[in-house]
């Protein structure tokens, strides 16, 4: 009996005179440590940016004149961003109509945060992977384009009749959710431009 309670009162022991001993006399040094590591993460942090902003200067201030909203007018700069679209549909292998794609009559204008803001909007019907391919191209537009909305709709599939008689040859039901099915997607883009 005098083993046990040997073998429990000693790591209780031990352990609160590790909490007096880090309270009386690490807690300083700890907090003085973590102030120190605080500060030199936000300097590294900045040392990085500095550095990044530094080596690519000649593209950040080619990204900035992309993106400048210049003397044109809005009707100019919305059949251009419109071209652009296009151009990333076809990328893309995306079909669309010509009333597929419509831009919003007026331009957005946030004087406080100094943007210019024009929206597209979207409708087709693919297939899933050239969904993704649109979402990548815009992504690594050297414009800025936000996804405001993105909404996707799976089509219901009908089968052809060689596909029919052929599942009835093989003793196979037709399910339409063990097909590749097309995807209706409405999308709406927000292209900024600075003031």
């Amino acid at each position: 009996m005098k083993k046990e309670i040997f073998y429990i009162a000693i790591p209780i022991i031990l352990s609160l005179s590790g909490v007096v001993y880090k309270s009386m006399f690490l807690s300083g040094t700890i907090q003085n440590t973590q102030v120190l590591l605080d500060s030199n993460n936000d300097m590294v942090a900045k040392f990085n940016k500095d550095c990044f902003i530094q080596t690519h200067i000649n593209l950040v201030k080619k990204n900035y004149i992309d993106n400048r909203r210049d003397t044109r007018t809005y009707g100019e700069v919305i059949a251009d961003l419109l071209k652009i679209t296009e151009n990333i549909l076809q990328k893309s292998n995306i079909q669309y109509k010509g009333n597929d794609i419509n831009q919003d009559f007026d331009e957005v204008k946030d004087f406080k945060n100094g943007i210019s803001s024009a929206y597209i909007n979207i409708t087709f019907t693919t297939e899933y992977n050239n969904l993704k391919k649109f979402l990548a191209y815009l992504e690594q537009n050297t414009l800025i384009i936000n996804v405001i909305e993105l909404e996707i709709s799976r089509t219901k599939q009908k089968p052809d009749e060689n596909t029919i008689n052929t599942l009835i040859d093989q003793g196979i039901e037709f399910d339409e959710f063990n097909v590749k099915a097309m995807i209706n997607v409405r999308i709406r883009l927000e292209f900024v431009k600075y003031l």
